[in-house]
């Protein structure tokens, strides 16, 4: 009969692993949308055709807002974004 000990130590062990096995997991899924998002190409392929002037202006409400946006700029107007992240 395996005593308490043993039992934790095999425990231990099948935590390690399966912690280790998770963290190869995230790292090479990590590694895998890193490598996508770099792609011009692919970034290309996937970009979003449904909008009728496929133009985004930073709001993500949809392509009703960004039209709307379209069609109250000037074409002397310029839009100036401040995000302070503090």
């Amino acid at each position: 009969m395996a005593t308490l000990k043993q039992a934790l130590k095999l425990y231990a062990k099948i935590g390690v692993l399966g912690a280790a096995s998770y963290y190869g997991y995230l790292h090479q899924q990590c590694k895998k949308r890193r490598e996508e998002s770099m792609d011009w190409d692919l970034q290309q392929v996937r970009k979003d055709t449904t909008r009728p002037s496929n133009v985004y202006y930073g709001i993500n409400w949809g392509y009703r807002a960004d039209e709307t946006i379209q069609n109250t700029l000037d074409t002397g107007d310029v839009l100036f974004f401040n995000y302070d992240c503090d």
